[in-house]
């Protein structure tokens, strides 16, 4: 009985030990606008709202709340966050976006993909038509210009008002992001129900603590 014990107490200090060694591996790297003086972060909404007044390109803003909506007209949010990185000899174990969304209705599902092509957030026709000067989305919406097979899916809302959201991210994206910034062109979410509308804090809200984070985990 003794010897069963003893056996049983080691077994439990090497799976502790195993735990601790894993955890203590893993390191973790957080990119926000305005943490440790990064400022990186690009993002906006593109909307069709009297796209019939504008030539087919909507109504843009690239300030104040991003916005995920598909009632009268519909609206999509881009963010990206340019020049990340890990350190040197560090390999990628995982990723993950985390969104602080004010949301009212609840039972709404949006949706998340990775763009392939550029968009030019400082020019003046960069919209629901436009990604950039001179250069159209494929399809209006930019849905079109996404990598194909390669999204997520954000549900669970409550409808209670201020919510965090936590998507883990596609590593090989992600580690192409890195490794050839040229080809980060950021992410597009849209809403996936119609009539519903939601609030996403984007990298200008007054709390820190609501802007989109990107969290890196790595060893």
């Amino acid at each position: 009985m003794r010897e069963k014990l003893i056996i049983y107490i080691l077994s439990i200090g090497f799976v502790f030990m195993s735990c601790m060694n894993v955890f203590a591996a893993e390191k973790v790297i957080v990119f926000q606008q305005g943490l440790d003086g990064y400022q990186n972060v690009e993002d906006a909404i593109i909307t069709n709202l009297f796209v019939q007044d504008t030539n087919g390109n909507g109504v843009t803003a690239r300030e104040g709340y991003l916005r995920a909506f598909h009632q009268f007209y519909e609206a999509r949010s881009l963010i990206r966050f340019k020049q990340i990185s890990l350190p040197n000899g560090s390999d990628l174990l995982r990723a993950e976006l985390k969104l602080v969304v004010t949301d009212w209705n609840g039972g709404m599902m949006m949706a998340g993909y990775y763009l392939e092509k550029p968009w030019d957030i400082e020019s003046e026709s960069f919209g629901w038509k436009n990604r950039q000067k001179d250069q159209l989305w494929t399809e209006p919406g930019g849905l079109a210009d996404v990598i194909q097979g390669k999204s997520f899916i954000m549900n669970g809302f409550s409808g209670e008002g201020i919510q965090e959201k936590v998507i883990p991210l596609d590593n090989e994206v992600i580690l192409s992001w890195i490794k050839e910034p040229s080809t980060n062109f950021g992410i597009l979410i849209t809403m996936l129900d119609k009539d519903a509308s939601a609030w996403i804090h984007s990298s200008e809200d007054p709390v820190q603590a609501y802007r989109p984070q990107l969290i890196l985990y790595y060893e």
